[in-house]
C-alpha cells in the first residue's frame, strides 16, 4: 500500500472567504522569514464515513463536501491571510498580501483503503502521503502556489482531511487553531449554510516585535540560488504510544535525580529527555561523536507584553542543544531532562527580542543541512494541542497522520493520545535499523504501550 495511484482525484476548485476581506499587506516577522525554505505543514485527520442523522438528511459525499466547502468559505473569513499570496518587493520585503486569491480544494478517491488498513500497523503506508497536495513544496512557494491546500480522499469506510499550510503564514499552534474553528463552523452550520459564530476567533497581526523597520532580504528572494526541493528517502515511519503512567514514571525518576534542581522537570522535559538517549543509543555512537536535540518554542505568552493567545502568525524561536553521545549516555535521565529545561528557561523576553533583532538585521533561513551532518532528534508539534476535539459534524478523528512536513531522519512528532488522558502518540521518522534498535531496547520498550486501533 505505497503508490500514489491508488488515489485518483475527482474534482479541484478554489475556496474564497466567504466575505471580501480588506485588501492589505502584512509583513514578515524574522521567525516567519527564517521558515522561507521550510516545507509547508502537512497534517491530516482520518474521520468516519457519515451515517444518517438529523444533521445529514442526505449523507452522500456530495452533501459532506459541500458542508466542508462552506464552512471552510466562512472560516477564511476569519483566517484571511491564509486566502492569500507571499509577495517579494524590490526591495527584498516580504509580505502576504491578502487579496482573497483563495485555498485548493481537492476531493480525491482511495475507496480501496480502509480505516484499518492505515490505523492497525504502527507502521504508517507510503499511501498516506498522497492523501496530502502539494508534497515538498517550500514556504518561498506561496509566491505562486496557495497558502493552504485541502485534500479530502474518501476511502473505503470514512475519510482523511489533509492540509497543507504554508509554514511561514503559521507555526503549529496556528495550523491547529484554525483546523479547530474550521471544524466547529462545519459541525455547527445549518442546513441553509449558515455557519455559527465561532468561539475563539484569531487574531491578525495585533502585535509582532521587531517588524519595524520591514525585515528586507539582500538580494531579494526572486534572485536567489535556491535550493532543489528536498525529496524525503524512504525512511520508516513509525507511531510509538506511552500511556499517561509512562510519562509520570519518566517524570517522576528525573525529579528524583534532580533533587537540588530549583523547579521540576516537567512531563515533557523527561520524556523527550528519554527520547533523545534511546535514538542516540540506537544510532550506536562513539562515545566522542556529537549528538544534538531540537524543538520550537512559542513565544505568545514570552514576550512583555504578551500576545493575543489566539494570534495568528509564526511565533516560534527554534532552540538547539549538543553534546557528545558519551556524556549523554554516561549521565542519568535527569542530567538529560535538565539540559532541555536549561534551554527551554533561557527563552525570556530579553533572549526573544535580542534574537529577532539580530534577525530582523541579518535576516536567516532553516536549512536542514546542519541537521543531517551529525544524529540528532528534532521534535515537531506538541502533545498539547487540541488534535482529536476536531468534531466536523459526524465524530471526532480516529487517527492524525502526517505528510512530507520538513522530514528528515529523526524527525519526531508528538501529539496527544487519542484517548486522552495524558498519554502521547510519537510518529518516528527514522532509518530501518534504527526503528529496530529501538524496538530493541528494553528501556525504552518499557514505556510503550502497542495499539491495535
Amino acid at each position: 500500500m505505497g503508490d500514489s495511484e491508488e488515489v485518483s482525484r475527482v474534482s479541484t476548485c478554489t475556496i474564497t472567504p466567504s466575505r471580501a476581506s480588506q485588501e492589505q499587506h502584512l509583513q514578515l516577522s524574522p521567525s516567519e522569514i527564517y521558515l522561507l525554505t521550510a516545507q509547508y505543514i502537512q497534517k491530516g485527520l482520518l474521520l468516519p464515513k457519515p451515517d444518517p442523522n438529523p444533521k445529514f438528511s442526505s449523507p452522500s459525499m456530495d452533501s459532506v463536501l459541500q458542508r466542508l466547502k462552506a464552512s471552510l468559505s466562512e472560516c477564511l473569513s476569519h483566517y484571511f491571510p491564509l486566502a492569500g499570496r507571499l509577495t517579494s518587493h524590490p526591495d527584498g520585503t516580504i509580505t502576504i498580501h491578502c487579496n482573497d486569491a483563495g485555498v485548493e480544494f481537492v476531493h480525491a478517491k482511495a475507496i480501496h483503503i480502509t480505516l484499518n488498513d492505515i490505523l492497525r500497523s504502527p507502521y504508517v503506508p507510503l499511501v498516506v502521503r498522497s492523501f496530502f497536495v502539494h508534497s515538498g513544496a517550500m514556504s518561498h512557494e506561496g509566491r505562486f502556489l496557495p497558502l493552504l491546500a485541502v485534500q479530502v480522499t474518501e476511502l473505503a469506510d470514512g475519510l482523511f482531511i489533509g492540509c497543507s499550510f504554508n509554514h511561514v503564514v503559521g507555526d503549529g499552534t496556528s495550523f491547529w487553531n484554525f483546523l479547530n474553528s474550521w471544524s466547529e463552523l462545519s459541525k455547527h452550520i445549518n442546513d441553509k449554510g449558515e455557519a455559527c459564530t465561532l468561539s475563539r476567533p484569531p487574531t491578525i497581526r495585533q502585535w509582532c516585535p521587531a517588524t519595524n523597520p520591514p525585515v528586507c532580504l539582500d538580494p531579494p528572494i526572486d534572485s536567489w540560488s535556491l535550493p532543489p526541493k528536498p525529496s524525503p528517502p524512504l525512511f520508516n515511519d513509525r507511531i510509538f504510544y506511552f500511556p499517561a503512567h509512562s510519562i509520570s514514571s519518566l517524570k517522576a525518576k528525573a525529579n528524583s535525580q534532580n533533587m537540588d534542581a530549583t523547579s521540576p522537570i516537567s512531563s515533557f522535559q523527561a520524556f523527550y529527555a528519554h527520547v533523545w538517549r534511546t535514538i542516540t543509543r540506537a544510532h550506536e555512537l562513539p562515545e566522542a561523536q556529537e549528538t544534538w536535540c531540537g524543538l520550537s518554542v512559542s513565544y505568545r505568552s514570552r514576550v512583555v507584553p504578551p500576545m493575543a493567545p489566539y494570534f495568528f502568525g509564526n511565533v516560534v524561536k527554534p532552540i538547539f542543544l549538543r553534546t557528545t553521545a558519551g556524556e549523554l549516555l554516561g549521565r542519568d535521565l535527569g542530567w538529560g531532562a535538565k539540559l532541555i529545561q536549561d534551554a527551554i528557561a533561557k527563552q525570556t523576553n530579553e533572549e526573544i527580542c535580542s534574537w529577532l533583532e539580530a534577525n530582523a538585521k541579518a535576516p536567516i533561513v532553516f536549512e536542514t543541512t546542519g541537521l543531517t551532518t551529525s544524529p540528532g532528534v528534532l521534535m515537531g508539534s506538541s502533545p498539547r494541542f487540541d488534535v482529536y476535539g476536531n468534531d466536523f459534524g459526524w465524530g471526532p478523528p480516529l487517527g492524525v497522520r502526517v505528510g512530507y512536513d520538513n522530514r528528515f531522519d529523526g524527525k519526531l512528532f508528538a501529539f496527544p493520545a487519542r484517548e486522552g488522558r495524558g498519554g502521547i502518540e510519537l510518529h518516528f521518522y527514522m532509518n530501518s535499523n534504527a526503528i529496530a534498535a529501538l524496538e530493541r531496547d528494553k528501556e525504552f520498550m518499557e514505556a510503550v504501550e502497542e495499539k491495535t486501533d
